[in-house]
């Protein structure tokens, strides 16, 4: 490589860095709008309530210089000023300057949701970074998903043995400036698109997984009734359906726990044996097929089984069907 390729690559490298940085400072600024947006909905009470949750207040007083006294006669460039405090109005509009300023948007949708306040769910929902976007297919994702990418970049696919090796290799060119965050996104997104959950399934599978919580149930019924409730309170515009059926190509009945919107399919399970998590397997992938155009599942962990057991199904329905896998703990009543 001679001396002009050299500096050629490192224009590159800088021009890259500037991008990813250009780009994630105008999603700090959305998400900051968002929360002015937010604010503008709140009562100044529900602002100050909202401060005094988190501990941060916009100042009462500020201090001033002021003149007093008569001038001087004789010099009157010289004036006699003292400092002083005075009272800041405590209107909405301070306020709101100051909850935009100073606090994340994740601090103020939590408050609001706390408190029983009621905001849209295109303001609650999250304007995601290219980096949390590239994680979340990180995580979702195959190696075979990145296979633009890996070519892209030189390698070959046979390289990688695990997705932990390939994500590595991946995160340390975007650090050295050799690719941008939005380009490994849109080659990996050319691969495959379908193997991706829209936003509004990965909206609720966040909330599922950040602020679900398992009440002590007595059969697992009584946990997807708990889910059902939990989805209706947290996106009243979604239509949640018990126990939707389908048929798949030989006329068979099937059955998936939570059908949202028609077309949004989740499959609860809370497992007593290795069986139940074979069985799972075969359910979810004749559910993908016949059931719903994108599916979920939701494992209780209730100690009954080996919870290594039930991490590694949860890695397989991840990494070989595609399908987001949620594992939470829980209790059964008599065990």
């Amino acid at each position: 490589m001679g001396i002009g390729d050299k500096f050629k690559n490192f224009g590159h490298k800088i021009k890259e860095k500037t991008k990813n940085y250009n780009a994630n400072r105008v999603i700090a600024n959305e998400e900051k709008e968002q929360v002015r947006k937010i604010c503008a909905m709140l009562k100044l009470k529900h602002l100050k309530e909202l401060c005094i949750y988190v501990g941060n207040e916009p100042p009462k007083f500020k201090t001033i210089s002021e003149e007093y006294g008569r001038p001087d006669p004789k010099n009157f460039n010289m004036r006699k000023t003292r400092m002083v405090k005075k009272h800041i109005p405590q209107t909405h509009e301070l306020f709101a300057d100051h909850v935009t300023k100073k606090f994340s948007k994740n601090t103020v949708v939590t408050f609001c949701e706390q408190r029983g306040l009621r905001i849209s769910r295109e303001l609650r929902k999250d304007v995601v970074s290219f980096q949390r976007s590239l994680e979340q297919k990180f995580e979702n994702g195959t190696i075979n998903d990145f296979e633009n990418v890996i070519s892209q970049l030189g390698w070959d696919l046979n390289d990688f043995d695990t997705m932990e090796q390939l994500k590595k290799r991946i995160w340390k060119q975007i650090h050295d400036g050799n690719i941008s965050e939005d380009e490994v996104l849109q080659y990996s997104s050319n691969h495959q698109k379908n193997k991706f959950y829209s936003t509004e399934f990965e909206d609720i599978l966040d909330s599922i997984e950040s602020k679900f919580d398992v009440r002590k149930f007595s059969v697992e019924e009584d946990v997807h009734s708990q889910l059902e409730i939990f989805i209706d309170a947290m996106f009243p515009e979604i239509s949640v359906q018990r126990g939707y059926r389908f048929k798949n190509e030989f006329g068979t009945l099937g059955e998936i726990e939570l059908m949202l919107d028609g077309k949004f399919g989740i499959e609860v399970k809370v497992p007593e044996s290795n069986i139940d998590l074979r069985n799972m397997k075969s359910q979810l992938e004749s559910e993908q097929r016949y059931a719903a155009e994108q599916v979920a599942a939701v494992v209780i962990d209730t100690k009954l089984i080996n919870s290594e057991s039930i991490e590694r199904a949860a890695n397989e329905f991840q990494n070989v069907l595609g399908i987001r896998t949620i594992i939470k703990k829980g209790h059964k009543k008599g065990t």
